[in-house]
C-alpha cells in the first residue's frame, strides 16, 4: 500500500532525470531478469559467462536508449529549484494539498485485477480497501522487483548505437525502422499508414493478425513531437504491446493493474512530457478523471492557462471494430471516443483492426471522422509507394488488406457430441506410435483423409480454444493424462493475474507446447512459431475465427487450423445471440430512471428560481442497479442505450462520462451535520436522507461508558445517506463529484465525520451530462416517445446482427467440412484405382484445395468478390443443415403453454423490493416483456435480477433450444396476450 507522503516522495525522486532513468531501468531489469540465458542471448545477441554478466551488458545498452528517449521531458535541474517548488506548495494551504493528492493520480482508482473485465472509472477518493491513505513499508524508491511485466521486448539484437537521433537532427523513418525496430523493410500497409500519420491525415487500416499493425503507431511516435495515445480494450493486450516496444520509445499504461503510486508516477510523467506512447482503455480515456487532464489550468510560473496533457500527435484506436454496433465484438465504451476527440484534438487518428466488413468500416469512419475513400491495391511497400495511384490523396483514408493467409491449412469437421470432439482433439495432438502406423483404425482413417488424423498436430506450439473456464481446465487435465507430448497448460480470465502471466510465459518460452484457452488468450501475442490452432468450440463469428487462426504461422511457415464442431454449440450460440434483446417497456423503464434522476436534481434548484428556469447543462447520477433490476436488462445493455443517445440520430441528448461510486454514507462523530457551516454539509442535509432519526442520540445518552461499550452508538450524532452527483449539483455551478469527495476528506481529517463508500453494485452509477435538449427531454418529456422507438429499432438491429453472425459461421464451417469431405471421397476412389503411389501427391493437392476454398470464402465474406468462379459456384450450391431444426406443431404448442405458465408462476416476483416503476411479470403493459422473459428461460438465457442458480433449478431451463428463438417468442406473445398478434 502507498501513503500520500510516500507517493509524493517517489514523484520527487523521479523528478530528476537520473532518478527517472533509474526507475525506468528498474522496470526493464525486472523484465530481463525473468529471461533465461538462452533467451537473453537470442533476444539481445550478448554473450557472457553468467546470467548476471549478460544482464549487466543489456542494461548498459538499455540505459543509453532510455536517456535518448527522454529528451525533451521536463525534469528538475537541481535541488535548489526543487526546494523552491516545495516551499511554494506548502504555502498554498490545506485545500490545495487535497487537490494536489488528486492531481497525482488519486482519482485513477484501481478497478480490477482481471484484464478481461471492463475498467470502472472512479471519480474522487476511495475509502475502505481502496483507500490511498494506508501504510506502506517501502515508499522511498521503486526497485526492479516492483516491475509487473513478465515477457521480453521484441528487438532481436543489441547494436552499439540505437534509438532515435536527438531532436535537433532530422528523423528518417527508414533509419528509425532499422535502428530502433531492427527491420529492413515494411510489411504491406505499414508504409501507407505511417505516411498518412506523418502527414497528419486520419486513416483506417484493416490488416490480418500478424500484419505488424503496432509498428504504424510505434514508429511515428519516435518522430512526432507530441504524445501518442493508443486505445486498447484489454489490460493484457496493453502490457504485451508495451513489452514489444524498444527502450527508446518511452511508454506507459493507465490501467487497473497499477497501484496508486504507479498511477501517480505515470500521471506525473504524462504531464511533464516524458512519455511518448500512452496505452489506455476506452473507459478510462473517456472518464472524468482523464478529462481533467484536458481542462486548461493556470500555470503560475508561466502566467498562462494550459492543459496538463501535452499535445496529442496521434490517437490510435486499436481493435477499432469494437466501435461498431454491427461488429463481432461491439463495446459501448468505444462509442464514447467520438465525444472525447474534440477535447484531445489529435493531429491524426489511426484506426486498426484485423477484420471489418463494409458496415463496420462505415461505422468506424463516421465515428472517428475518417474519410471513407478507398486506396487502390499496390505492391510497393516502401515509404515512396511508387505504384500507389492514390498516394497523397487525403480523401482516401481507408486501406483494406487481404485477410487471406496462404500458409494456413484450414479444415473443419462436424462430429457427434462432446465426447466425440474430445477424442478428435486428443488424437490430433497425440503422436502416432510406430506400432500404430499400419494398423487399420476405421473412423480414424476417415478423419485422416479430412486432415484430422492421429498426430497431425503432435509437434509444434498449438493453441486449443474452448468456450468456458471449466472446459479449459477439464480439457487440459484430459490432454495431460492422454500422453500429449511437450507439456500442456491452460489460460482463462478467471485465473489470477500471476497465474495467467505464468501460463502465458510457459507457452511463449516453449516450456509448454499446448495451451488450452478461452478467447481471453491471444490478443497481442507475438509468437511466430505457433504451428497450429484448434477450435474445440464453435467460434462466436467468422470474424472471430479468422482473427484467432491468424495467430498460427505468423513466421510465414506452414501452419494448420482445425475446427471440431458439434451441433449443440451452434444451438447454444444462437440462443445466446438473443441475450441482449429488449422490449419497449424495458427501454421506457430505463428512460424513466434517467427522468427521475433529472427531476431530482432540478428539484434541488431553489423554489424561487425553479419556475421558468432554463438549464443549459446538467450532471446526473443514474443508478446502475436501479436500471438493471428495475428493467431486467444487463448492465452492458444499459450502457449501450446510454451511448446510443450520444449520437446525432438522437440529437446528442447526453454525454456518458463513465461509471463512479455515487452512494455515500457519513456518520457524524462530534456534532450533528446540521450544526456544520460547510457548504457540503448544508447540501447533504438538503439532498440526503437521515438514517435512524433522533432515537440514536437519546440511546447514546442512556448507554454512557466508553466508545467500546457504546459500540455503533459511539458515532451516533447522526447518519446520512446521499448521492454524490446530486450534492455536487446543489453546491453550485461548476462543482463536480471530486469536489464533494475533497470536502468530505477535509471534514474526515478534522474528525467531524466518518465516510463509508458503497462499493457494492448498488452504489455504482453512471455519471451522465445532459445538454439543454437532454434536460428538456427528461425534465418535461419532450420527444420521449420518438427516442423510445429509435432505441428499440437500434437494439433489435443489433440483436439480428448477432444472430446472423452465428448463422454465418455455422454455414461457413459446414461448407468447409462438406467440400473437404467430397475431396476425401474422390481421393479414396482414386486410391483404389491407382494404388498408394499417388497418395502423397493427392494429399498435397487436398491441402492446396482447402486453402483455395478458404481463400474464396474469406474474399467473398469481407470483400464481396469472387476469385475462383468454379469454387464459388460449388460453395453457393451447397445445402447446409439448419441450426434449429425442430418444428412447432399442435402438440408442441400445448406443451409450450404448460411450460410458459409454469415459468410465469415462478417469475411472478414480489415487486415490493423493486425500484419505482419496475418492469414486472403481469404488470400493466408488460405483456411483451413477459413473453421475452419466458422465452429467455426456455432458451437458457439469464435474467439480471435473478441469481443463475434459481434459473438453473427450473425444469424448463434451456429445454426449448431446439426450436427457433423467434418462433418460440412469437408463440409466447400469443400465450401472454400481447395485443396485435
Amino acid at each position: 500500500m502507498d501513503t500520500g507522503g510516500g507517493i509524493k516522495e517517489r514523484i520527487k525522486k523521479s523528478g530528476t532525470k537520473d532518478g527517472w532513468v533509474e526507475r525506468k531501468m528498474g522496470e526493464w531489469r525486472g523484465r530481463v531478469n525473468k529471461m533465461t540465458m538462452k533467451e537473453i542471448k537470442g533476444e539481445y545477441g550478448v554473450e557472457g559467462k553468467s546470467k548476471g554478466e549478460m544482464v549487466r551488458k543489456v542494461m548498459v545498452w538499455v540505459e543509453g536508449e532510455i536517456r535518448k528517449g527522454c529528451e525533451g521531458g521536463d525534469f528538475k535541474d537541481d535541488e535548489k529549484k526543487e526546494g523552491k517548488v516545495e516551499k511554494m506548495e506548502e504555502e498554498k494551504g490545506e485545500d490545495k494539498e487535497v487537490r494536489g493528492e488528486e492531481d497525482v493520480g488519486g482519482d485513477f482508482d484501481v478497478d480490477s485485477d482481471s484484464d478481461d473485465s471492463l475498467e470502472i472509472e472512479g471519480d474522487g477518493m476511495m475509502w475502505g480497501k481502496g483507500q490511498a491513505n494506508t501504510t506502506s513499508n517501502d515508499t522511498s524508491e521503486v526497485t526492479a522487483n516492483e516491475a509487473t511485466e513478465s515477457n521480453t521486448p521484441s528487438h532481436t539484437s543489441l547494436p552499439s548505437s540505437l534509438g532515435p537521433p536527438s531532436s535537433s537532427q532530422p528523423m528518417d523513418p527508414l533509419t528509425v525502422l532499422r535502428d530502433s525496430f531492427h527491420h529492413k523493410s515494411f510489411l504491406p500497409g505499414q508504409a501507407w499508414a505511417i505516411n498518412r500519420v506523418l502527414s497528419s491525415n486520419s486513416s483506417l487500416l484493416v490488416a490480418s493478425t500478424g500484419g505488424g499493425k503496432s509498428l504504424t503507431y510505434a514508429l511515428p511516435s519516435l518522430i512526432l513531437p507530441g504524445l501518442t495515445i493508443v486505445v486498447s480494450p484489454l489490460i493484457s493486450l496493453m502490457e504485451d504491446q508495451i513489452r514489444r516496444l524498444p527502450p527508446s520509445c518511452i511508454s506507459a499504461t493507465l490501467s487497473g493493474s497499477l497501484t496508486k503510486a504507479e498511477q501517480a508516477l505515470v500521471v506525473d510523467d504524462l504531464v511533464k512530457g516524458r512519455i511518448k506512447v500512452l496505452f489506455v482503455s476506452p473507459e478510462r480515456l473517456c472518464g472524468a478523471a482523464f478529462k481533467r487532464l484536458l481542462r486548461p489550468a493556470y500555470d503560475g510560473e508561466k502566467g498562462e492557462h494550459k492543459r496538463p496533457l501535452p499535445n496529442v500527435s496521434l490517437l490510435c484506436v486499436d481493435e477499432a471494430h469494437c466501435l461498431s454496433q454491427w461488429s463481432h465484438n461491439f463495446r459501448a465504451s468505444y462509442m464514447r471516443i467520438r465525444g472525447i476527440l474534440k477535447h484531445l484534438q489529435p493531429a491524426a487518428v489511426l484506426a486498426l483492426t484485423a477484420t471489418a466488413g463494409e458496415e463496420v468500416i462505415d461505422d468506424v469512419c463516421d465515428t472517428l471522422g475518417i474519410n471513407k475513400g478507398r486506396v487502390g491495391e499496390f505492391t510497393d511497400n516502401t515509404l515512396q509507394e511508387k505504384d500507389n495511384p492514390d498516394r497523397g490523396d487525403a480523401g482516401k483514408g481507408v486501406r483494406v488488406l487481404s485477410a487471406e493467409r496462404g500458409n494456413i491449412d484450414v479444415a473443419a469437421v462436424v462430429v457427434d457430441g462432446e465426447d466425440g470432439r474430445r477424442n478428435v482433439v486428443i488424437n490430433m495432438l497425440k503422436p502416432l506410435r510406430k506400432k500404430e502406423e499400419h494398423k487399420g483404425r476405421g473412423r480414424d482413417d476417415e478423419l485422416e483423409k479430412l486432415g484430422f488424423g492421429r498426430g497431425v498436430m503432435a509437434t509444434g506450439s498449438t493453441i486449443v480454444y474452448v468456450w468456458t473456464k471449466k472446459q479449459a481446465e477439464a480439457l487440459c487435465d484430459l490432454l495431460k493424462g492422454s500422453g500429449v507430448d511437450g507439456g500442456v497448460t491452460y489460460y482463462h480470465g478467471g485465473m489470477s493475474a500471476n497465474d495467467r502471466s505464468s501460463s502465458q510465459a510457459r507457452f511463449m518460452k516453449g516450456k509448454c507446447r499446448v495451451i488450452v484457452a478461452t478467447v481471453a488468450f491471444g490478443l497481442g501475442i507475438d509468437k511466430g512459431d505457433v504451428r497450429g490452432v484448434i477450435h474445440a468450440c464453435l467460434p462466436k463469428s467468422f470474424e472471430h475465427y479468422v482473427q484467432e487462426i491468424g495467430r498460427a504461422g505468423r513466421d510465414g511457415e506452414e501452419a494448420k487450423a482445425r475446427c471440431v464442431v458439434i451441433r449443440e454449440d451452434a444451438v447454444a450460440q444462437r440462443s445466446l445471440s438473443h441475450g441482449g434483446g429488449v422490449e419497449r417497456v424495458q427501454i421506457k423503464g430505463f428512460l424513466d430512471v434517467v427522468e427521475r434522476a433529472t427531476r431530482e436534481v432540478v428539484g434541488d434548484v431553489p423554489e424561487e428560481f425553479r419556475e421558468g428556469c432554463v438549464i443549459g447543462e446538467l450532471d446526473i447520477g443514474v443508478p446502475v442497479m436501479e436500471a438493471v433490476v428495475g428493467c431486467d436488462v444487463r448492465e452492458e445493455t444499459v450502457e449501450t442505450m446510454a451511448s446510443l443517445m450520444e449520437e446525432e440520430e438522437f440529437g446528442r441528448l447526453l454525454r456518458l462520462e463513465g461509471t463512479m461510486i455515487d452512494r455515500v454514507t457519513v456518520t457524524m462523530k462530534k456534532r450533528a451535520l446540521e450544526e456544520l457551516s460547510e457548504p457540503v454539509a448544508k447540501c447533504i442535509v438538503k439532498c440526503g436522507t437521515k438514517v435512524g432519526g433522533d432515537s440514536a442520540s437519546a440511546r447514546l445518552e442512556e448507554l454512557g461508558g466508553t466508545a467500546m461499550d457504546r459500540g455503533f452508538f459511539a458515532y451516533a450524532k447522526g447518519n446520512w445517506k446521499f448521492g454524490v452527483v446530486r450534492v455536487a449539483n446543489s453546491m453550485g455551478q461548476g462543482c463536480r463529484p471530486r469536489h464533494v469527495y475533497a470536502a468530505l476528506r477535509r471534514l474526515e481529517n478534522k474528525g467531524e465525520l466518518e465516510v463509508t463508500v458503497d462499493t457494492s453494485a448498488r452504489g455504482k452509477g453512471f455519471l451522465v451530462n445532459l445538454n439543454k435538449s437532454g434536460v428538456e427531454a427528461f425534465r418535461e418529456g419532450k420527444g420521449r416517445e420518438e427516442v423510445e422507438k429509435k432505441l428499440l429499432n437500434r437494439m433489435r438491429e443489433q440483436e439480428e446482427s448477432c444472430k446472423k453472425k452465428v448463422d454465418e459461421v455455422w454455414r461457413i464451417l459446414w461448407t468447409i467440412f462438406k467440400c473437404n469431405k467430397e475431396e476425401a471421397r474422390k481421393e479414396v476412389e482414386e486410391d483404389e484405382e491407382k494404388g498408394s503411389e499417388a497418395a502423397e501427391k493427392k494429399e498435397v493437392e487436398m491441402v492446396e484445395r482447402r486453402k483455395k476454398v478458404f481463400s474464396e470464402i474469406v474474399v467473398g465474406y469481407f470483400q464481396g468478390k469472387t476469385n475462383d468462379k468454379e469454387i464459388r459456384a460449388t460453395l453457393d450450391g451447397m445445402a447446409i443443415p439448419k441450426i434449429n431444426s425442430a418444428k412447432m406443431g399442435d402438440v408442441e404448442f400445448r406443451r409450450l403453454v404448460r411450460d410458459a405458465n409454469n415459468i410465469m408462476h415462478d417469475l411472478a416476483f414480489d415487486a415490493s423490493g423493486f425500484p419505482e416503476g419496475a418492469v414486472t411479470m403481469g404488470g400493466s403493459g408488460c405483456e411483451e416483456y413477459a413473453a421475452r422473459a419466458v422465452t429467455n428461460v426456455l432458451h437458457g438465457l439469464d435474467h439480471p435480477r435473478l441469481a443463475p442458480t434459481v434459473l438453473w433449478n427450473m425444469g424448463e431451463w434451456a429445454s426449448w433450444r431446439e426450436f427457433d428463438y423467434e418462433e418460440v417468442l412469437e408463440n409466447c406473445r400469443k400465450i401472454c396476450g400481447v395485443k396485435g398478434m
